[in-house]
């Protein structure tokens, strides 16, 4: 009778085991699915690898694609900003001096210091903005460079969800 008892405890214990197991499990797929940020990716090349990155809830995915490698980091948005702000951070990022190659592929010069709102409506800024904000699909971003096949991608952003609204507002 008590070996009988035991093995009644030792398999609800077994199951509550099993059910908060799953619990958590379920949770953390429910966190991965809902919580994560934007991301990006670098298509495959003869050249190169292709690559990606996923990136927190209220972080731009940035994939550099101009050395012939996916190059991928993420860098956080706070909330509350406006979209010339918003429009200096991202490129503040992809003109980086430690950007080099991309800066030289898109025909500008590297910066040691971000740039100021004040700047996007400037030569040659105000073209380039222009130009990534008409590059918009499916609320990914993209720099470009000219080739003999046509506009190819060398930076890929991704921007979170509640920027991506601010990003084609008007204002």
């Amino acid at each position: 009778m008590v070996s009988t008892c035991l093995r009644k405890e030792s398999g609800m214990r077994l199951r509550v085991f099993k059910v908060f197991l799953l619990g958590i499990i379920s949770l953390r797929l429910f966190e991965a699915v809902t919580l994560a940020g934007d991301k990006c990716s670098c298509k495959a090349r003869p050249d190169g690898p292709g690559g990606g990155v996923v990136c927190e809830r209220n972080q731009a995915a940035y994939c550099d694609e101009s050395r012939s490698e996916c190059n991928c980091s993420c860098t956080t948005m706070e909330k509350g900003l406006t979209k010339e702000d918003y429009l200096t951070l991202i490129l503040s990022h992809v003109l980086d001096e430690k950007n080099s190659s991309l800066c030289r592929q898109l025909g500008l010069p590297c910066r040691a210091v971000p740039l100021r709102p004040s700047e996007l409506s400037e030569a040659p800024y105000s073209s380039l903005v222009t130009e990534f904000l008409r590059s918009e699909r499916s609320g990914t971003y993209y720099f470009t460079k000219q080739t003999e096949r046509g506009k190819e991608p060398i930076m890929v952003v991704g921007v979170p969800e509640w920027l991506k609204g601010i990003l084609k507002s008007s204002r």
